[in-house]
């Protein structure tokens, strides 16, 4: 029989969620390990910074002010794009006009605040000017394609995209078909 009881970790668990349980199992009265992020964390060996720098290259002190940080920093962000979306509206509608068939124009400009306030922050927009303004100059839609794969795209922002393709382009239908939906991101 092993020393220690081997604790399951959940998909989602987080270090500071690791090394309660652990501890806990220890003031239990018994030894506890488990494997997080590929390192072995014991409840009896390693101290609690020991496990934070195990996982994170930090002491707890050290993780939860870079964490601070980055979250400060996310949420300034955050606020400077919300504090721009007015004037990123007025100049997506105004590139949407540039590149895009006048009978499209109301529905864009119906479409820009909603894409400015989701979760790719307009990032949509632009992958599809991008390629509208390509096939404008003569792009073949195998360049098209090679473009939209290489615009770094989630599943989900692959998708809305090449919704928005067959909405907005002057080739939407054709290039919607022509892409390859199976292949990988």
């Amino acid at each position: 029989m092993s020393r220690y009881e081997i604790v399951e970790m959940y998909a989602g668990a987080d270090v500071s969620q690791a090394v309660r349980i652990l501890k806990e199992k220890e003031k239990e009265g018994a030894h506890a390990k488990t494997v997080f992020n590929g390192e072995w964390l014991y409840s009896d060996v390693d101290s609690e910074d020991d496990m934070y720098i195990k996982i994170t290259g930090r002491t707890k002190e050290e993780h939860k002010l870079m964490m601070k940080k980055e979250l400060d920093e996310i949420k300034k962000r955050k606020e400077e794009h919300e504090k721009n979306i007015p004037r990123l509206e007025e100049e997506y509608k105004r590139k949407g006009r540039e590149v895009l068939a006048e009978d499209k124009w109301e529905h864009w400009d119906k479409v820009v605040p909603v894409r400015l306030r989701d979760l790719y922050k307009g990032m949509e927009l632009d992958n599809l000017l991008e390629i509208e303004t390509l096939l404008l100059n003569g792009g073949t839609l195998e360049e098209a394609k090679d473009v939209l794969y290489t615009q770094g795209h989630s599943g989900m922002s692959f998708s809305l995209v090449r919704q928005m393709i067959k909405e907005f382009s002057f080739r939407g239908q054709e290039l919607y078909d022509y892409l390859d939906v199976k292949r990988k991101y």
